[in-house]
C-alpha cells in the first residue's frame, strides 16, 4: 500500500480543545480512507467498463459524511429539505475530484485539501451559516445516540431498505442507534455497562415517546464483533453494504481519541479493514425485555401497523409521489391548475380529515404556489406557520390511522 503523503499519521494528537481534536482526527481518518480508496481503485478491472476514482471514494470512504458533518448538529436542520441541494453540492465535488485525479494522480495532500474546502463551504452553500448548533443531549445518553428512520426505502441513504425481508413492513418506523464520538466523553469506564445504561434510556424513550417503533437498528463495525450478540442484535445476513459509513472508520480511534496503532498496523499489513461495518436489529419487544428498567416493567401500550389501513396508506403514498412529479410538469408545461386538481383527488381525500376552513386555506396556498411557479420541493420554504400547522395536523391524523394500540407485558 502506498502511504506516501500521509503526514504524522502515527503521532499523538496534542490538544485540549475538543473541537480541534475532532478536526485533526477527521483529517487522519479521511487520509486513511482515501489511501484505501486508491488501493481499491487500482484493483478495478478496467477491461469490464469505465470506473472513476470518485465512484470508489463514494463507496469505500466516509468522505460524504465528513463533508456534510458541519450540518449534523444544526438547530432546525431537516436533511430531507436540503437533500436535492446537498446532492448537487456532492456531485460537484466528485466532478472536481475526478478532474484533480486526472491531472495530478493520487496526490493525497491536494485531494484532502479539496475535501476540507468542501466541508468548510457547505453551510454557506446551503444558506445555513447563521444556524446554531443544537443543545447537547449528553445528560440523556453518553455513548449511544439515536435517530428515527421513518421510511426504509429513502431514509439513511437506503441502507436499511431490505428490512422488509426480515419480517418488517416498509411502513414500519425504527430507531437507529450509533456510537457517538466516544473520545469526547469524560468517562473513565467505557464498556458494556455504559452501553447498557444508554440503551435503558432509549428503552424508556420508546415507551414514553416512540411506541410505534418496530425495532432498534444500527450499523457499525462493533456489530461484526462478539459485542453484537452480547447486546442482542441480530445480524442482517447477506449484507454486502458499501463500507462508506463513518461508523466503519471509527474503529481506528481508541477511547483516548488517538489512532489505534495496533489496528492501524494491521490495516497497513493486510491492506484491508480489520472489521467491516455490518447491520443489525432487535425487535422492540425483545429490546424492552433486555433494557427497560425494572421500575418501568409491567403492562405497557405499544403501537403496530394497522393491516386493514396499510393498503390505503400505500396507495396514498404512491399517489402523492405522482403528484410531486406531475406538479413540476404542470409548471414546466404551463398547464391548467383546475384540471390538475381535478385529476388528483387525493388532495380532497386527505384534506377531508381537517376543517372546511383549513381546506380552503390549503387550496389557496396551492393556487399561490401555481401562480408563482414554485416547484414542489420548495413548498416548505413558502409555507406560513398556519399552513405548516395544517400539514402537521394532517400528518398526525394519517399516522393515527396507520397504527393501532398493542398491549404487551414486559416482565
Amino acid at each position: 500500500m502506498n502511504l506516501e503523503g500521509i503526514k504524522n499519521i502515527r503521532e499523538s494528537i496534542e490538544s485540549e480543545n475538543s473541537k480541534e481534536r475532532r478536526e485533526k482526527l477527521l483529517n487522519k481518518i479521511e487520509q486513511i480512507s482515501l489511501v484505501y480508496a486508491e488501493k481499491k481503485f487500482q484493483e478495478v478491472d478496467r477491461s469490464i467498463g469505465d470506473c472513476k476514482f470518485s465512484e470508489i471514494v463514494r463507496d469505500f470512504t466516509p468522505t460524504e459524511n465528513i463533508i456534510s458533518s458541519p450540518t449534523f448538529r444544526l438547530e432546525s436542520f431537516v436533511f430531507s429539505r436540503y437533500k436535492d441541494k446537498i446532492k448537487l453540492f456532492l456531485d460537484n465535488f466528485y466532478e472536481e475530484l475526478d478532474s484533480l485525479y486526472e491531472s495530478s494522480g493520487f496526490d493525497l495532500d491536494k485531494i484532502s485539501g479539496l475535501v476540507d474546502a468542501k466541508r468548510s463551504s457547505i453551510k454557506e452553500y446551503l444558506g445555513v451559516n447563521d444556524s446554531k448548533d443544537r443543545d447537547s443531549y449528553e445528560d440523556k445518553t453518553k455513548l449511544i445516540k439515536f435517530n428515527q428512520i421513518n421510511n426504509i426505502k429513502t431514509d439513511a441513504d437506503k441502507k436499511y431498505q431490505d428490512l422488509d425481508d426480515f419480517g418488517f413492513s416498509e411502513f414500519d418506523e425504527f430507531l437507529e442507534v450509533h456510537v457517538e464520538d466516544f473520545f469526547n466523553i469524560d468517562e473513565k469506564n467505557l464498556g458494556m455497562e455504559l452501553i447498557k445504561s444508554d440503551l435503558a434510556v432509549l428503552a424508556k424513550d420508546i415507551v414514553d415517546y416512540e411506541p410505534q417503533t418496530a425495532a432498534v437498528i444500527g450499523r457499525s463495525w462493533l456489530l461484526s464483533t462478539p459485542l453484537a450478540g452480547q447486546l442482542g442484535f441480530k445480524r442482517m445476513e447477506g449484507d454486502n453494504q458499501k463500507q462508506n459509513d463513518f461508523s466503519t472508520w471509527l474503529q481506528f480511534i481508541d477511547k483516548d481519541g488517538q489512532i489505534n496503532q495496533k489496528r492501524f498496523n494491521k490495516f497497513l499489513e493486510t491492506e484491508e479493514l480489520p472489521f467491516k461495518s455490518v447491520r443489525g436489529y432487535i425487535p422492540t419487544e425483545e429490546f424492552l425485555r433486555r433494557y427497560l428498567p425494572d421500575d418501568r416493567r409491567g403492562k405497557i401500550v405499544l403501537k403496530e401497523i394497522n393491516k386493514d389501513w396499510e393498503p390505503s396508506w400505500d396507495r396514498i403514498q404512491k399517489e402523492f409521489q405522482l403528484v410531486r412529479t406531475d406538479w413540476d410538469d404542470l409548471l414546466k408545461d404551463n398547464g391548467n391548475f383546475s384540471d390538475f386538481m381535478e385529476n388528483h383527488k387525493i388532495f380532497n381525500e386527505v384534506l377531508e380529515l381537517t376543517s372546511s376552513e383549513n381546506q380552503a386555506l390549503y387550496f389557496d396556498f396551492l393556487a399561490k404556489m401555481f401562480i408563482h411557479k414554485i416547484p414542489w420541493d420548495q413548498f416548505y420554504e413558502q409555507q406560513s406557520l398556519e399552513i405548516r400547522m395544517i400539514d402537521k395536523q394532517l400528518e398526525q391524523l394519517m399516522h393515527d390511522r396507520l397504527y393501532r394500540d398493542k398491549e404487551v407485558v414486559i416482565d
